[in-house]
């Protein structure tokens, strides 16, 4: 799979530092692996409640837009680390079983509360809004 951000793309001046470590992130995960796991990337970028961490959104369930799924948020510290070594952390983090991930679950569905599948015991319910 060729990765929508190639992170051999060098660094411009242009490009915040944010874009450049989600660009790095989306390059080093490994999407394969995930969608066996029933799981897609959705989006990376800095976390607009926690400026120094890194939030990684995975998404697993129907592709249908009304059927129900769960968000899946992972976190790192990013500031005063460089893009690959955030992507790098990121990567090797995911590439563990996902019941130990240290993540937060959020289901589309406000009436349901199990949890997703793959669930582990470090993962927490996200509360939005």
């Amino acid at each position: 799979m060729t990765p929508r951000f190639p992170a051999s793309k060098p660094i411009t001046l242009w490009e915040r530092p944010e874009d450049t470590t989600a660009r790095y992130i989306l390059h080093r995960i490994d999407q394969a692996a995930l969608a066996d796991l029933g799981l897609t990337v959705s989006w990376a970028a800095k976390d607009y409640a926690s400026h120094d961490q890194f939030k990684i959104a995975l998404w697993t369930g129907g592709q249908d837009p009304h059927s129900v799924g769960y968000q899946v948020f992972l976190r790192v510290p990013w500031q005063s680390r460089s893009p690959e070594v955030v992507a790098e952390e990121v990567a090797r983090s995911l590439a563990q079983p996902p019941d130990t991930w240290p993540v937060t679950f959020h289901c589309t569905d406000s009436g349901i509360d199990t949890r997703p599948p793959m669930a582990g015991p470090r993962w927490r319910r996200e509360h939005i809004g």
